[in-house]
């Protein structure tokens, strides 16, 4: 039987392209409510770049 191996580690400088968000609503995270929206949809959030680690 194999062993199991795990795994750690970050990416780094991965340039992707979306292809399945413009038919997506977009929902601003400050108005969301869980109980209200649909069950699909992008959460617009006000910050713009994540901190590198």
């Amino acid at each position: 039987m194999a062993g199991v191996l795990h795994f750690t580690g970050f990416i780094k400088g991965v340039t992707y392209k979306t292809y399945l968000d413009d038919n997506l609503s977009r929902i601003s995270l400050d108005a969301f409510d869980v109980n209200k929206e649909r069950g699909y949809g992008l959460i617009k959030s006000p910050i713009a770049v994540l901190n590198h680690m």
